[in-house]
């Protein structure tokens, strides 16, 4: 059967990352922060098919690709080993000459070495200790947050507004205008 013109092409043609809809739906995803879920991303877009259990990336390398720091991947990663997405199959080391290798990853969604898929992440649970992060109720974070200034309740005279109320003090506002010397 013939091909119409000008319907698109429905599959893509150029590789893409797949994610499965019952991996969207899980619980575990459901808890993941927006950071790991990119991390997870990044991890299958290093898949290729054929190299499950040996997908090499280490922090620094996934903190460059996801504009992060390095602390927040590491946390990323933590989050995902705890959920079940993934599994580290030989961690990082420093070689003998000096080299350093990456902590190689298997990815629980896919299988690994003949094995059917482990799907570690179907069986987590949330710890009834901890408060999920959409569910805190918190907007805000409470360290560094600027507090409600204390009521006026002095007379409006008082307030120190009133012309000539206040004793002679020096001016100390700016008086010159530096010249900037980057524009020329």
């Amino acid at each position: 059967m013939a091909r119409k013109k000008g319907l698109k092409q429905s599959w893509p043609t150029e590789p893409f990352v797949a994610v499965l809809k019952h991996t969207l739906k899980a619980p575990a995803w459901l808890d993941l922060t927006f950071g790991a879920r990119c991390l997870y991303v990044l991890l299958k877009a290093y898949h290729n098919g054929q190299n499950n259990g040996s997908i090499r990336l280490g922090v620094r390398r996934a903190a460059a690709e996801l504009n992060a720091s390095r602390s927040s991947v590491e946390k990323w990663f933590r989050e995902l080993e705890e959920h079940g997405f993934i599994r580290p199959t030989q961690r990082a080391y420093l070689g003998a000459e000096g080299k350093a290798n990456a902590t190689c990853w298997r990815l629980t969604e896919l299988g690994y070495l003949g094995q059917q898929p482990t799907r570690e992440y179907r069986a987590w649970q949330p710890s009834k200790s901890r408060i999920p992060h959409h569910f805190s109720g918190q907007t805000v974070p409470k360290r560094m947050t600027p507090r409600p200034e204390k009521e006026d309740n002095r007379p409006e005279k008082e307030d120190g507004f009133e012309e000539n109320e206040a004793p002679e003090r020096p001016d100390f506002r700016c008086k010159y205008i530096i010249p900037h010397r980057g524009a020329a």
